[in-house]
């Protein structure tokens, strides 16, 4: 399993992943991406630990690191003793959340709202972008950067100064790593710090929860001390899930909704969701169910 230290099964959910793993005898190993490098001296094999992980291939990878080309060459080392079905979650590139703008319509009809959206680029003139949120999305804003997690890259901006602050900032940042493009999201006012998550594998929808934030914080993340509660799965949840299954072949994925005066919104989709909160409130084995449907796939499929 790909994290991005390999010291991570400390950490809530990738301890999860390994206490269910050894449960179904399954030879399960944290791969940190920040402790491999590729060697020139091998035909540029990546080297882990001091091990050569494409002479000693995996015989599948589960992807919780986003992108770069360490992890998409260990994607490629994995043995095909399964039907081919080696990777889960590969693709969780930039690409596949830019296209979050259009996985949820079907031609003209939408299955759920969406909070109007700029994506923006880094290098593009402040002042012209400033006045093109104030009319588009008016003001309060939400920022959102294409690769965080745990709301740490999510930001809501009250007013003109701040947004114009909050774009200088970003453009003036020289670090070779800078996101170039970011997600600026009309706020929704209704939400009051809550969403619903819901876990999805395979498209099919295993458990939804209201998520509720600490008071004073937008944002409802589990990781930064939210509460959550079981919630009702709508018929909209279940559609959307199955429909963004089948555009990115995404193996797992949370699916994010907001509260609006319409009823819910689409937030947003999370790549590698956290499980903790959601087997809380819904008292399920997600993690358990996860490894087994990758089990499944393998064998049968």
């Amino acid at each position: 399993m790909l994290e991005k230290y390999s010291n991570m099964g400390d950490a809530i959910t990738p301890a999860r992943f390994l206490e269910e793993a050894k449960k179904q005898e399954i030879d399960l190993r944290i791969v940190g991406i920040a402790d491999c490098h590729v060697s020139c001296e091998n035909g540029g094999h990546v080297i882990w630990k001091g091990e050569d992980l494409k002479e000693n291939a995996p015989d599948i990878v589960i992807n919780r690191y986003k992108f770069g080309e360490i992890k998409d060459r260990i994607n490629t080392y994995t043995g095909h003793a399964f039907n081919n079905i080696c990777s889960f979650n590969k693709y969780l590139s930039k690409g596949v959340q830019r296209s979050e703008l259009s996985f949820l319509w079907s031609g003209e009809k939408a299955i759920l709202s969406y909070p109007k959206t700029l994506m923006i680029h880094r290098l593009s003139d402040v002042g012209e972008n400033v006045k093109l949120i104030g009319e588009q999305l008016g003001f309060p804003v939400v920022a959102k950067g294409l690769l965080g997690s745990c709301g740490a890259e999510v930001t809501l901006l009250e007013n003109e100064k701040e947004v114009q602050n909050y774009l200088r900032i970003w453009q003036e940042n020289k670090n070779a790593y800078a996101e170039e493009e970011r997600l600026f999201q009309k706020f929704l006012s209704d939400t009051k710090g809550s969403d619903v998550r819901s876990l999805c594998v395979q498209g099919e929808v295993l458990g939804s929860m209201i998520r509720k934030g600490p008071s004073g914080d937008f944002r409802s993340n589990v990781a930064l001390g939210g509460t959550v509660k079981e919630t009702t799965i709508i018929p909209e949840i279940r559609e959307a899930a199955q429909r963004i299954f089948e555009h990115t072949g995404l193996f797992c994925f949370g699916l994010d909704l907001l509260p609006d005066h319409e009823g819910f919104a689409f937030c947003e989709i999370n790549v590698m969701p956290g499980l903790s909160g959601i087997e809380e409130a819904t008292g399920k084995n997600m993690t358990g169910e996860i490894l087994y449907r990758i089990r499944q796939e393998c064998l049968h499929k």
